[in-house]
């Protein structure tokens, strides 16, 4: 094996090229074409990796299905090369496997072990392959296991991975996430700088530009009919292979689910118990967050630690995802295990975050990584940060450890010994919006999902050429300090001037 993974970097070493990973949505296909077109003016190729297909190259565009490649890598020596388990890729996949409990089934399709085995071994052959003399990994949502999969051997050989993190704040700017759990290690760096010298007199005015910029997202257009038509067809040649049985039963719970929904524990406004924490649920099912902190995702098993661990006479309302509906998103068998606490039940669907931001009842906020969490700081709400985020660096936020810690931490909240650091709130908002990045397409108006993602392909190309500038320059002062430090200085001189 390390012969012919040898003599393939030999020849790989004079490629300069960019790395994309593909699903059956073919979509990501023409991006990853005109993702080329950017980047043929810097010498660089585009190498996507898919699991159909035939093999083709056009220009400096070159399409790879992963099983035409020789399987020279057994799947032990794929794991035996990573730090953490593949099965932690593994579980964002809604093709393989489902975690959550947003299906009574559990499973969207039927696949045996041995089958799902087999397909890490081809997509780990060819990410040993490639990945680790590309330039840079580039991928959108965590929507299946290749692209978390590959985020785990960019870090392992120090590559660089791009996520495109768009924000509801910020019309034609998105944030470029590049660590687990959708975090920018840009936003974090200039997080350190600015925490040191916020002053109080900017509190107010940061915050009321930043909510003044907010805006609300048109729809896009994803190609009616027959492009879903075309996406189905698809699935049947790559490897998520659709279920009708699952997809009928599903559908049919759903049509039940509106009427079942109304015997659920939903609580009023006027119902609220004197002391609550609201949980902002995730969208399920929560295909991201399993692929970045799949340890949190379970939200059930997440909010029955925490039922367990509030102070008592403290209750737990948890307020559904906005567009979200009980027994259609939120399906019933979830929704039953939620009301079965005894301390947690139901806001009305449409319940405004508002109304508990204002609300001297609601103790606190909780959220696995939604933007409630800055609305709620931003209210002087104290809010739980149960994963990690675009924002979740910030000091602003509460980030219990274990069971114990969040017991005292509600204490603290409960007897007056906590309050919101707003210094920290602010500059978490300078850094998110010092570390933006300006696409070519608008989010008011954006059209296709193909032509406003491709808007942003040559504003993340140079913000890649640009950091990779500042790494060096930082580098090239690194090596001066410590050239010019008297410990060098006696090390090659023999003397201490």
């Amino acid at each position: 094996m390390e012969t012919n993974l040898r003599d393939f970097m030999m020849q790989m070493n004079d490629m300069r090229y960019v790395l994309l990973f593909g699903k059956s949505d073919r979509r990501l296909e023409e991006w990853a074409q005109a993702h080329a077109k950017v980047v043929e003016a810097d010498g660089l190729r585009v190498i996507f990796l898919a699991l159909y297909g035939e093999n083709y190259t056009v220009d400096n565009f070159e399409f790879v299905n992963c099983y035409t490649l020789p399987l020279t890598v057994s799947l032990e020596e794929v794991q035996g090369c990573l730090n953490e388990s593949i099965n932690r890729a593994l579980a964002c996949d809604r093709s393989l496997t489902d975690y959550t409990f947003s299906a009574s089934h559990r499973r969207y399709s039927r696949y045996s072990e041995r089958e799902i085995e087999s397909l890490v071994q081809v997509v780990g052959n060819a990410l040993m392959r490639y990945v680790p003399r590309a330039e840079y990994c580039l991928e959108g949502l965590f929507d299946n296991f290749i692209a978390p999969f590959a985020f785990q051997f960019a870090r392992r050989y120090g590559v660089k991975f791009y996520m495109i993190r768009l924000w509801q704040y910020w019309d034609k700017c998105f944030h470029v996430a590049d660590a687990p759990g959708y975090a920018s290690s840009v936003v974090n760096g200039y997080y350190a700088s600015y925490y040191r010298r916020v002053r109080q007199s900017m509190y107010e005015r940061v915050a009321t530009e930043f909510a003044a910029e907010r805006f609300s997202a048109a729809a896009f257009d994803d190609g009616g009919l027959r492009f879903w038509a075309q996406i189905v067809w698809d699935k049947f040649r790559s490897y998520e292979r659709p279920s009708l049985r699952n997809a009928l039963s599903r559908r049919i719970r759903r049509l039940a689910g509106r009427f079942r929904g109304r015997a659920l524990k939903i609580t009023s406004m006027s119902e609220r118990p004197d002391k609550y924490i609201v949980f902002a649920l995730h969208v399920m099912p929560e295909a991201s967050i399993l692929g970045t902190n799949p340890e949190v995702a379970d939200q059930f098993s997440l909010l029955r630690r925490m039922s367990l661990n509030v102070p008592l006479g403290v209750h737990i309302l948890c307020k559904p995802h906005p567009g979200d509906r009980y027994g259609v998103h939120l399906e019933m068998e979830f929704l039953r295990s939620l009301c079965s606490l005894h301390n947690v039940s139901l806001t009305p669907e449409r319940e405004r975050i508002d109304t508990f931001l204002s609300d001297e009842r609601c103790v606190a906020v909780a959220t696995i990584n939604g933007s409630v969490a800055l609305e709620a700081v931003m209210a002087d709400k104290p809010c739980f940060l149960l994963g990690d985020g675009l924002f979740s660096i910030a000091d602003c936020f509460l980030k219990p450890g274990g069971d114990k810690e969040l017991f005292e931490q509600v204490q603290a909240v409960l007897q007056g010994r906590y309050s919101v650091d707003r210094a920290a709130v602010t500059a978490i908002i300078l850094s998110m919006k010092r570390a933006l990045v300006r696409g070519g397409g608008s989010q008011k108006a954006p059209g296709t999902w193909l032509d406003f993602y491709v808007s942003l392909l040559r504003p993340i190309h140079g913000y890649h050429k640009e950091i990779g500038r500042r790494r060096r320059r930082t580098g090239v002062e690194r090596v001066a300090l410590e050239r010019s430090s008297p410990q060098a200085v006696f090390e090659r001189t023999g003397t201490g001037k």
